[in-house]
């Protein structure tokens, strides 16, 4: 096999691996567009001499969106063989490999995934008007609220309104300019750094991020019970994504787990999502993940 050109596609950026040589980040994919047209882009964008094989993973998809799509759009480039999988299959490879456990990205959206002995589970990952709770822009989007909560006489005061004033001088109009943006989701969810940065100080913020780790947790919970793992021995939990670099909501949500399954080892991941591409056209013929990946060519 020829070097593989690894796509790792989220809503803040797509990141890019032939072979070993990291390539320049692309701006994320529009999950409100066709994902696979950007995908397909991505992979032109990169493509050079003798690249054969494509591996995948990205947000948005949906189940039709599936590998023999993708390869016909790229066929021109010489590309043989694809395979796409939703980013949380990709993040759990990155993070554990081939064993059981579960993990949860929580980055722009969340996705909680577990794999047990025959069977995988998907938690969340619904996007941000349905769901992803616990993402950054969940947490940035309950922020600019508890701000307009408090602008009303609604909610209590919070620091994080004079940070909001100065990109809304006037808070009334902030909502017509959020709505407008095209990148209204990557924006929104830029405030979720500065809700973790106010939250030793601020009761507000220290709330959203609390609830936060709660519905991180409930996730990832809910999704090894559905693989029967939440009560094994040494069930391995890990946690990829920007949101866990607060640790209060880190603690907090290790804290959870542990109380929820006392058997739980939470370990560190051994690489990120565009680690995990990587495993796409190398996994275990008896993996339950393998039924979950779509192969063409």
């Amino acid at each position: 096999m020829s070097a593989v050109l690894s796509i790792d596609a989220g809503q803040s950026g797509i990141r890019l691996r032939l072979g070993e040589e990291q390539l320049p980040e692309l701006p994320g994919v529009r999950t409100d567009l066709q994902v696979l047209p950007q995908l397909a882009d991505a992979a032109r964008q990169a493509a050079g001499a003798g690249l054969t094989h494509v591996a995948i993973g990205s947000t948005g998809l949906r189940n039709s969106d599936t590998a023999a799509s993708l390869l016909e759009m790229v066929t021109d480039l010489g590309i043989k063989q694809v395979a796409v999988a939703h980013d949380s299959i990709t993040s759990y490879l990155g993070a554990l490999g081939s064993s059981r456990g579960a993990i949860v990205a929580s980055g722009t959206g969340v996705v909680a995934l577990a794999v047990g002995k025959t069977s995988v589970a998907r938690v969340d990952g619904w996007g941000n008007i349905l769901s992803d709770a616990g993402s950054g822009y969940w947490i940035g989007r309950s922020g600019l609220e508890a701000v307009m909560r408090a602008h009303d006489g609604r909610g209590p005061a919070t620091a994080l309104t004079e940070v909001v004033k100065e990109e809304f001088p006037d808070l009334e109009s902030a909502y017509i300019d959020i709505q407008n943006d095209p990148a209204r989701v990557r924006r929104v969810a830029s405030y979720s750094k500065t809700v973790a940065g106010l939250g030793p100080s601020d009761e507000v913020c220290a709330s959203i991020i609390k609830e936060a780790a709660n519905q991180l947790a409930h996730s990832t919970m809910t999704a090894l019970r559905r693989v029967g793992e939440d009560q094994a021995d040494k069930t391995l939990v890990s946690v990829q994504g920007k949101v866990f670099q607060d640790q209060p909501l880190r603690q907090r949500f290790n804290q959870l787990i542990l109380e929820a399954a006392p058997g739980a080892k939470i370990v560190s991941p051994q690489g990120d999502g565009l680690d995990g591409v990587g495993w796409l056209f190398k996994l275990p013929e008896n993996s339950p993940l393998r039924a979950h990946v779509s192969y063409a060519g």
